[in-house]
């Protein structure tokens, strides 16, 4: 009896065995498909994100075509204010709130069949700041064109994008009558000494002869482990024979903020007595040494004052699928009227500045230079 029970029980294991390995199998299946699953998922979305993302950059270029209309007074400005912007400029045609892409496919709606379109194009033409990232030894001119009249503005330079580090070097809180130092031991983690310089005029003609006095001033902004963050144009090292030394201001050890050096200064007044009188001024900022991005902010007293027509904002959402992407974008506004040149010779090089007067043709000599 105990033969035959045991004759009974034979296979078990091999079935225990079987049915072990087959859920195993199971489970590897299963957990390759999930992988496969969530890597084609996630490549769908990366596409998705992308094809979102170059819907909002579409949708930006159009921005700056109703921008343009706007500005030309071709289309009503206040359609900038709504979602559907570019749609109620008449430049695209309505599908339901949304302007869809072209596409080469050839069939449908253009676009629909990708799924991509922008939703939402808003046109800001005052903002509360100016932003630009600008090279060492470079410069950039910006118009004082604002919605009111401003006695100061905040200069900030110097963000995370610019430095090699997590920490900002600073310079030592010694004397800076001496010279300054090379820039080849200028390190990259430093900010830049700034030059700013602020010039104005009162409409018609200019008068070079008040540039030079009253209506242009010069700062040298040296980024310092402690300094004076509130400033006057007044304090023009040019006009101050007896201390031409650069003007301290001190900068963040870190980048808790998103500019490690910030400086208040205060405006001269504008020409004509008073700085609600009618002026046209120009600020211009050049980093010496190193790179920087730099923000200005107008104010009159503790209060913002908005850039008017300067560097207008286009918030943009765009849409793949069901994906969205939102871009943010700022579009420089130039007189085409008015050159901004920064030097009248700009070489990388010397330059040979030997010369004669001569009433004769033949003393002309070309290889005077060397």
């Amino acid at each position: 009896m105990g033969e035959l029970y045991r004759y009974r029980e034979r296979g078990v294991t091999s079935l225990i065995v079987v049915l072990f390995s087959t859920l195993l199998f199971v489970v590897v299946a299963v957990g390759f498909m999930q992988l496969m699953t969530a890597e084609q998922r996630a490549s769908a979305d990366n596409e998705l994100s992308r094809g979102a993302y170059d819907s909002a950059l579409s949708g930006v270029e159009d921005g700056k075509r109703v921008l343009k209309a706007c500005m030309d007074g071709t289309v009503d400005c206040t359609v900038m204010e709504n979602c559907t912007s570019v749609i109620d400029a008449g430049l695209v045609s309505d599908s339901g709130g949304e302007a869809y892409l072209q596409s080469n496919s050839g069939s449908g709606l253009a676009g629909q069949d990708y799924e991509q379109a922008y939703t939402c194009v808003k046109v800001a033409r005052d903002t509360k700041d100016y932003v630009k990232d600008v090279s060492d030894d470079n410069s950039v001119l910006i118009p004082l064109r604002t919605v009111a009249p401003v006695d100061t503005i905040d200069v900030s330079w110097f963000a995370r994008s610019n430095s090699t580090s997590d920490t900002v070097e600073r310079g030592p809180f010694g004397d800076l009558t001496t010279n300054l130092t090379s820039k080849s031991s200028w390190e990259t983690s430093r900010p830049p000494i700034l030059r700013v310089q602020f010039m104005q005029y009162k409409g018609g003609s200019i008068d070079l002869n008040l540039l030079d006095d009253a209506n242009g001033h010069t700062l040298y902004l040296y980024p310092k482990s402690a300094g004076n963050p509130t400033l006057d144009f007044n304090l023009d090292a040019r006009r101050i024979v007896t201390a031409f030394t650069p003007t301290r201001v001190k900068c963040a050890p870190t980048f808790l903020s998103t500019y490690a050096c910030t400086a208040s200064i205060a405006l001269p007044n504008a020409v004509g007595g008073s700085a609600s009188n009618s002026m046209i001024a120009y600020l211009r900022i050049t980093p010496i040494y190193n790179n920087a991005e730099i923000s200005v902010m107008p104010r009159n007293g503790v209060t913002p004052v908005l850039f008017h027509d300067l560097q207008p904002s286009i918030d943009s959402t765009g849409r793949a699928g069901d994906v969205f992407r939102r871009v943010q974008a700022r579009v420089e506004v130039d007189d085409p009227s008015v050159a901004y040149p920064r030097a009248t010779v700009d070489i990388t090089n010397n330059v040979c500045k030997v010369f004669s007067v001569t009433d004769s043709v033949d003393t002309y000599d070309a290889g005077i230079c060397n």
